[in-house]
């Protein structure tokens, strides 16, 4: 059996976008205008790494001149994820780190949407707890018995 001698592997070619890359003609998609009609979105995150919500109060930010839509957890009830669907695309009772995405608006433009997501407001009862120090797992034994006399550890419902 004889090995075929090919002319691809090992040649360079010629890259036939390169000049315009190089002079900055190429057209980018942030370059592109894609009509009147956008909006601009933008999600307000928690703030807290492990908290239950107890108020949540998109009135403000809804009656924003400018502002389309506001979505919570309540307006996507299932679960999502990359590999494995299990966790919400909003937080809906509580947050589990900071950051988690708790709304989303769609506003006419940038500063709108800033403007409406700072308007959102979000209580929380941090009575959940957290670990953020490894010397704290020594203690964890004491803190679940704690939680679980004051009810407040929440497990996974099938």
């Amino acid at each position: 059996m004889s090995i075929k001698k090919t002319t691809i592997v090992g040649t360079s070619f010629p890259r036939v976008e390169s000049r315009s890359k190089v002079t900055g003609a190429a057209q980018y998609v942030d370059d592109m205008q894609f009509g009147p009609n956008l909006l601009y979105g933008l999600l307000k995150r928690s703030e807290r790494p492990h908290a239950l919500i107890t108020r949540l109060d998109v009135s403000k930010a809804q009656a924003l001149p400018g502002v389309r839509v506001i979505v919570t957890g309540n307006d996507f009830p299932g679960l999502t994820g990359l590999y494995l669907s299990d966790r919400p695309m909003f937080a809906v009772d509580r947050v589990r780190f900071v950051g988690e995405p708790i709304a989303g608006v769609a506003a006419e433009t940038q500063e709108i949407a800033e403007q409406a997501a700072k308007l959102i407001e979000v209580e929380y009862e941090l009575s959940l707890i957290h670990i953020s120090e490894p010397t704290r797992l020594l203690s964890i034994s004491y803190a679940v018995f704690c939680l679980k006399k004051k009810n407040r550890i929440r497990t996974h419902k099938d």
